[in-house]
């Protein structure tokens, strides 16, 4: 057996686990060109150079923000700066399953985690009613404090015990729209109260000033 580490990026934490290689390079290549690039979005499509960029933009932007603890075989987000800890307040950045799923690919593909078995699964998982749909398998997880950073799926637990991520389909998807703005809506409608509040008095001193 061999060590593998894993860290957040940023080299402040350092996991180690033992691994016992499930695949050989045979095995990684077949993972590598029989993982499917299609999402529910552009299913059935041709692998056009467009959908190609697509997927290297999602895969680059869930690097940023994700890493794999190959210790506690969890699927965690980086710590946060200051900086970004605010900006989280008014608008979390989210992700979705697909750009997971093949985030998990690249990383198996670079050789980098394929001393564990392949996180998640997809499209044969039997959930009825969605074209795509993803299962985590292979003992792996996400915290909860981290699922509600993914959308799109349906991303179900490790034998289909619990949906994780649900689809965004019909209302779903506008509930999605209504809770990323939430912040934003609050912040202004704020604004505008404290505005109507001391709207004499603002306009005194606006007069004072101008």
């Amino acid at each position: 057996s061999t060590s593998r580490s894993s860290t957040t990026g940023s080299g402040n934490r350092l996991g180690w686990a033992t691994c016992h290689l499930p695949y050989s390079r045979s095995d990684t290549m077949k993972i590598c060109s029989l993982l499917n690039p299609l999402d529910s979005t552009i299913a059935n499509r041709p692998q056009t150079p467009d959908h190609l960029r697509t997927i290297e933009k999602l895969v680059a932007e869930f690097e940023a923000s994700w890493y794999l603890d190959g210790a506690t075989k969890e699927v965690r987000r980086k710590p946060l700066s200051l900086w970004q800890t605010l900006k989280n307040v008014f608008w979390k950045k989210r992700y979705s399953v697909f750009a997971l799923y093949h985030w998990a690919k690249h990383k198996w593909c670079l050789n980098e985690f394929n001393c564990y078995h392949f996180p998640i699964d997809h499209d044969n998982t039997p959930i009825k009613g969605f074209p795509m749909k993803y299962e985590l398998q292979g003992g792996w997880s996400i915290p909860q404090d981290d699922l509600k950073y993914l959308i799109k799926g349906p991303l179900a637990s490790e034998g289909l015990h619990e949906i994780l991520v649900p689809a965004a389909m019909g209302w779903q998807r506008a509930w999605l729209f209504i809770r990323q703005f939430s912040a934003v809506i609050v912040a202004l409608l704020g604004v505008v109260g404290a505005a109507v509040r001391w709207w004499p008095e603002l306009s005194g001193l606006y007069a004072v000033v101008f």
